[in-house]
């Protein structure tokens, strides 16, 4: 069976992040009780990961250097770098410290332009 494309990878990832019950701040995954039902929910790097089945993690369990050269984390870096006029803000400080609004944002201009969406 073939890997999955980026294209596959961003829209199950950004599925995560645009239901506002299921995108979190300040931690990748949590369980949130939504109605009546846990479900896992995520922040940006979170839901990579998840999509991505971990793959983005080294033998340690941390994300790994694959992770930061992965088209779909250089695509958004790249957006959250434009946004924030450097680079010294990451995704996930991004991811942190913005609205859900915001970060929903950067996901379908980067999706639309990458044709991801």
């Amino acid at each position: 069976m073939a890997a999955p494309s980026n294209r596959d990878l961003y829209q199950r990832a950004f599925s995560f992040i645009r239901d506002p019950d299921r995108w979190i701040q300040g931690d990748m995954e949590s369980m949130r009780e939504i109605d009546g039902v846990f479900k896992r929910c995520f922040c940006s790097i979170g839901a990579l990961i998840y999509v991505s089945r971990g793959s983005w993690l080294d033998d340690r369990g941390d994300l790994g250097a694959a992770n930061w050269r992965h088209p779909i984390r250089i695509a958004l870096e790249a957006e959250v770098d434009k946004r924030v006029g450097n680079d010294s803000e990451t995704l996930i400080e991004y991811n942190d410290t913005h609205t859900h609004a915001e970060v929903v944002d950067l996901w379908r201009v980067v999706g639309e332009r990458e044709a991801w969406l």
